[in-house]
């Protein structure tokens, strides 16, 4: 039978010597699901975008992708089946231009078995793809800028341009919108939708409850590498557990700064 799910995980374990990092870690996201992250500093959220994304190989269970079992594949394989990845730390060349920045990001086509991008045909079908990629986050007209004159708000589009040119259909997003100021992150979070809109099913990591709100059809919350809740979001941020979790530890439950 197959899954309905675009990526289902089973039972993730993941196991740093003696320590726990994820700990029997289940959950699905749907085809065009915004499918929100979240939980304390330190609940696993970022080691389990590595484990999806193949920096870790879990120390059990499965990770599937559109019904194929990706779990223990290096990077690339994973990155070329469909699912990329933006950072929370935004890291361009800054001398290169943005066109070139998104360029290399597409660079890994050479690692696909071909000698098309090795051609004029495939550079010019590579350029092209990274143009599509400036347009579609709002960047066409800075494409021969150098990245280094871009504010935090372009260079987090930047970012999301780079993941664009794999042409993904899972788009894993660790904190978007981190230090961005309340007009950066609307027009951020309409241009996630917007995304959504064309197809892309989107899984984000977001501190920010009130942002992950407001922006996301499902929610899984994690503390001490374990799911705790999952559901609609107004329903599991008033979860007894989730509370629990957030008292103390994090000052961000609802719309903050």
């Amino acid at each position: 039978m197959l899954d309905e799910a675009i990526l289902h995980l089973d039972n993730i374990t993941m196991k740093f010597g003696g320590l726990t990092a994820l700990e029997n870690v289940s959950f699905r996201v749907k085809p065009g699901q915004i499918c929100g992250l979240i939980g304390p500093n330190g609940a696993g959220k970022t080691t389990l975008f590595n484990v999806i994304c193949g920096v870790y190989r879990p120390t059990g269970g499965t990770v599937r992708f559109k019904g194929e079992t990706v779990s223990g594949l290096p990077v690339h394989r994973i990155a070329r089946r469909g699912i990329a990845r933006t950072f929370q730390v935004v890291k361009p060349i800054p001398r290169l231009t943005v066109l070139e920045n998104v360029l290399i990001a597409g660079a890994s086509d050479l690692l696909a078995g071909t000698w098309l991008p090795f051609t004029t045909r495939g550079q010019r079908e590579v350029r092209d793809r990274a143009m599509a990629a400036l347009v579609r986050v709002g960047l066409a007209g800075e494409a021969h800028l150098p990245a280094g004159q871009l504010n935090l708000g372009y260079l987090r589009r930047l970012e999301l341009a780079r993941a664009l040119i794999m042409n993904p259909s899972l788009l894993l997003l660790d904190e978007p919108v981190a230090g961005l100021g309340y007009d950066a992150v609307e027009d951020f979070l309409a241009l996630v939708k917007e995304l959504r809109r064309d197809g892309l099913t989107v899984l984000l990591v977001e501190h920010n409850t009130g942002v992950a709100e407001a922006l996301c059809d499902y929610m899984l919350v994690l503390d001490h590498g374990r799911l705790i809740a999952d559901g609609e979001p107004g329903r599991v941020l008033t979860d007894p557990a989730v509370v629990e979790a957030y008292l103390g530890k994090d000052d961000s439950l609802g719309p903050s700064a």
